[in-house]
């Protein structure tokens, strides 16, 4: 594994006795988005804003607060 040496002089603290380091790298700056992100990313903000309502509606934040025990 080739790692550079002020790389590997920076993280050396945080190993505890025993550990080494197995893959050092980074990610693809270029890769900012993928075909599949134009329906995820829609998707997942609707479900969880979806999440959000149904969580609250379950509590009691809209509904029968104030109206308990009225007849």
């Amino acid at each position: 594994m080739q790692i550079e040496q002020a790389s590997y002089v920076v993280i050396q603290p945080e190993l505890t006795a025993g550990e080494t380091v197995l893959w050092a790298g980074q990610p693809d700056p270029s890769v900012r988005l993928h075909r599949e992100d134009v329906f995820l990313i829609p998707f997942s903000l609707f479900w969880g804003g979806f999440s959000i309502f149904w969580e609250l509606g379950v509590a009691g934040y809209w509904g029968s607060g104030s109206n308990a025990g009225k007849q």
